[in-house]
């Protein structure tokens, strides 16, 4: 994983001030450094200056970027962030067509496709990558993001300037562009419950890369294109089948996951997804005569490790080191205090640059910094339980006028100035992006009406909610240095899950999620009780947050006042403060998110 930053303009040329424009491109490309500690480097051509800095997993001496390739008398060069997974298949592919490769690195493979089939390249990919052409053949610059948004890219167009960045910080080195938000940012910050929109920034005058698009410029300025689109097909597969199928598409998923200095480590939580994925590479390590070595993680101060972990009769040991020992795997128990997670959110919010809803993605600033001094990647579960909808709004059934997953807009509607409300009209706002979602979901001629509604409450979940999801660990994670991978976020793997039947994925007779668990467990493997957590709480924690939230509303001088309505404060502070840790972290990381950036509202 790396860090991008740079810009492009067609209309003069860079290269009689290169120096210039070259320190402002690393100067930018500074802001991001945490993304790549190892290296960097930076170019500059007549029309575009690259700047990227490097966390170096594959060929550290000859995969240095940006990487630049001569065809035909012309120059292109590329700035790179991600993981290429099928980079020997299309390695061969490139070879067959007289390309010749001078690195091992999975930059050049991309480079080289881009120079064979253009912005075609796209859709032969198969990763978690963002990354920036400069291509001096046709005179413009090629921006790519993959199609869940495992790795983030940001840009910003203005006087026929294209300025882009890995994250949001990265673009405020750039003349001109402050950290402003107007009604539309606000309504994503506050009306949908940290769940942006896709392309959609947050700040004024920057846009994102939408997952599955890529971004041309030129001269003729910008082009936005789809090139992936989850597809509605009919699944033809009796269930047997269905389920040697999804064996193999997760195994394939996991074991790429492990090659060219993939991750040796796995977090071993109390989810089946997580369990499930450290069980496979465990498998595939051994054949290659190495062992996984597992992180758990437990809470000081919070009553339990994080899940609660049961208590397993005539046996001391927690359940994870029992489950570690059936797979032979390396186990640790990493142990972090409430007051140090506690501190966690302020870090979080300039991870992001943007406030949310903490989850457990908090975890990784603690536990993300002690695993990175032996580990650069490792193997996560994201997406599992949006893919195989074990998410708790599957259970709760949908309603079609709201986003499904709970968050905390009902809580800003009743604490937000009168007059606010009625301009920002998030309700509104919430609706007509719910509806621009739905319109867009694929559906099959004739399929049932509830067979329907659940393939929409899927496409929502797995278009709207993961890549925020993804979003959220790229940034935790990548603040401290250490890659998360993922095999549920494999694009195949979601093709194919999409179309299943929905009684297959959930159902009480046919699940094949425990299908998948009965085939790749060991049989001595102790079995979960209850479900992951959507964050941390406990005796501690909770009280810890609720003491600083009061000192925040009782200042009058703190920045989230000039949102919240005086009465409302009063009434918030004179009842029982709440015990939910989630909406003290809500309205914390909010306050702290105007302060640190010094946002202005363009209101």
């Amino acid at each position: 994983m790396s860090g991008i930053a740079g810009f492009s303009v067609y209309t003069e040329s860079l290269t009689e001030e290169k120096y210039l424009w070259m320190a402002l491109a690393r100067r930018m490309a500074r802001r991001i450094s945490h993304r790549g500690p190892d290296d960097r480097g930076a170019h500059v051509s007549e029309h575009c200056a690259l700047a990227h800095v490097r966390l170096a997993l594959q060929d550290p001496e000859n995969g240095l970027q940006p990487m630049t390739v001569h065809q035909g008398g012309c120059a292109f060069t590329i700035a790179y962030d991600g993981e290429l997974w099928n980079a020997a298949e299309l390695r061969r592919e490139l070879e067959a067509q007289c390309f010749h490769f001078h690195t091992s690195s999975d930059t050049e493979v991309v480079l080289k496709a881009y120079l064979c089939y253009g912005e075609a390249c796209a859709p032969r990919l198969c990763g978690s990558y963002a990354f920036v052409v400069d291509d001096s053949l046709r005179r413009l610059t090629f921006l790519c993001r993959d199609r869940f948004g495992g790795r983030p890219l940001f840009y910003s167009l203005q006087n026929d300037r294209l300025a882009f960045a890995s994250e949001l910080k990265g673009l405020f080195e750039y003349p001109g562009l402050a950290p402003e938000v107007g009604r539309e940012g606000l309504c994503e910050v506050l009306g949908l419950d940290s769940v942006r929109t896709p392309g959609c920034a947050v700040f004024e005058h920057i846009q994102e890369v939408k997952p599955g698009h890529t971004v041309l410029f030129d001269a003729d300025g910008l082009r936005d294109r789809e090139y992936f689109h989850l597809e509605a097909r009919p699944h033809l597969e009796e269930y047997e089948e269905t389920a040697r199928t999804l064996q193999d598409l997760l195994t394939e998923a996991v074991a790429c996951r492990l090659d060219d200095g993939g991750p040796l480590c796995a977090f071993l939580e109390e989810s089946p997804g997580s369990e499930l994925a450290a069980a496979i590479a465990a498998k595939e390590l051994g054949r290659r005569g190495r062992q996984l070595c597992a992180y758990s993680f437990e809470l000081e101060g919070f009553g339990a490790p994080l899940p609660p972990a049961p208590a397993w009769e005539n046996s001391e040991e927690s359940r994870m080191e029992e489950l570690s020992r059936a797979l032979s795997a390396d186990h640790t128990t990493l142990v972090c205090a409430a007051d140090t997670l506690g501190d966690c959110l302020f870090e979080e919010v300039i991870a992001r640059d943007l406030p949310g809803i903490p989850g457990r993605e908090s975890l990784l600033f603690p536990f993300g910094r002690l695993i990175q001094k032996r580990h650069r990647a490792a193997l996560c579960s994201a997406g599992a339980e949006e893919l195989f909808c074990s998410s708790s709004w599957f259970q709760s059934g949908f309603d079609p006028s709201r986003f499904p997953w709970p968050g905390m807009s009902s809580l800003w509607a009743s604490l937000l100035k009168p007059e606010l409300l009625q301009l920002l009209r998030m309700e509104e706002y919430a609706a007509v992006r719910l509806q621009e979602a739905l319109d867009s979901c694929p559906v099959l001629r004739g399929e049932p009406a509830h067979s329907r509604q659940m393939r929409e409450l899927s496409y929502l979940t797995l278009t709207r909610y993961l890549p925020s999801l993804l979003e959220r660990e790229d940034r935790c994670s990548m603040a401290n240095g250490l890659e998360l991978r993922s095999p549920y976020t494999d694009h195949r793997l979601i093709q194919y899950v999409f179309n299943l039947p929905w009684e297959w994925k959930c159902g009480p007779q046919k699940n094949l999620f425990t299908e998948l668990r009965k085939a790749f467990l060991p049989k001595d493997a102790p079995k979960p009780e209850g479900g992951p957590q959507s964050g941390p709480s406990g005796p501690e924690y909770g009280p810890l947050l609720k003491q600083r939230l009061t000192y925040i509303l009782q200042d009058s001088l703190q920045p989230i006042q000039k949102l919240l309505s005086p009465e409302a404060v009063k009434q918030f502070l004179a009842g029982p403060l709440p015990s939910d840790p989630l909406t003290a972290s809500a309205l914390i990381q909010v306050n702290y998110w105007l302060l640190h950036y010094g946002i202005y509202l363009k209101l």
